[in-house]
């Protein structure tokens, strides 16, 4: 990556861009979205940056910039960076808090990344996950807060497991980073409805599938029975 975008000028992308004080950094205070491009053309980006607003919104971040203009941005990027496929990534920070609290003009950066998507063989053996008690902040929103499923990276690799799966009171929700589905044996696609993240990916799952999908509340001994169990997100 040769260049990111800070605040309506494109930059070097070794270049340091936030200082210290900002509340991305002091409090973790700040939001984010995150989509593909394959052969330079971004994947459904209006329903990414319709949930970017939301999400900057729900925090009381500005976004200073048209959807137009972010769109722009993106395409230049991706254009200058010279990679045809890839993923891109918004953030909206806080911003330099004087009191160190409270947030004021936010920073909008906008980076460029690889993809690593999953092998064949992962496909063939399947994905192990451990269940863990958590609700998570602001699940509505696509926060920068990600404490808890950090905190548990070392616990995941002493078990040799490939991530964890949120339990709130009894009630499947979401994984860190994707969300979860079942299917039970009347061939029914379902899951979660409260409490999680309404992911890009999650919401396609209801247009293209050819079976039957509901959101509803899952139990953990309605996933131990399932007949299939699958995760959606973005990569």
């Amino acid at each position: 990556m040769k260049s990111i975008w800070l605040n309506g000028s494109f930059v070097p992308a070794e270049q340091p861009i936030l200082c210290a004080g900002d509340l991305g950094v002091q409090r973790g205070y700040g939001i984010f979205d995150f989509f593909k491009f394959i052969n330079r053309c971004p994947l459904l980006w209006d329903h990414y940056l319709k949930r970017f607003e939301a999400s900057a919104s729900g925090l009381g971040l500005p976004v200073e910039y048209s959807v137009m203009t972010l769109k722009e941005v993106v395409l230049e990027l991706i254009d200058m960076n010279d990679r045809p496929h890839g993923g891109i990534k918004l953030t909206l920070t806080g911003g330099y808090a004087g009191d160190g609290y409270t947030p004021e003009k936010p920073n909008l950066i906008i980076t460029q990344h690889h993809i690593e998507p999953p092998t064949p063989e992962k496909y063939d053996q399947g994905f192990k996950v451990i269940t863990h008690e958590y609700q998570r902040e602001l699940p509505q929103l696509k926060t920068t807060n990600y404490l808890r499923g950090i905190f548990l990276q070392p616990k995941l690799r002493e078990l040799q497991v490939d991530d964890v799966l949120y339990i709130n009171q009894g009630l499947v929700t979401e994984f860190p980073r994707s969300n979860f589905f079942i299917v039970n044996n009347k061939g029914e696609i379902i899951t979660p409805e409260r409490h999680v993240l309404k992911g890009i990916t999650r919401e396609s799952i209801f247009s293209i599938s050819p079976h039957p999908v509901k959101a509803q509340e899952v139990n953990l001994q309605e996933v131990l029975v399932a007949e299939e169990a699958f995760l959606t997100s973005t990569t």
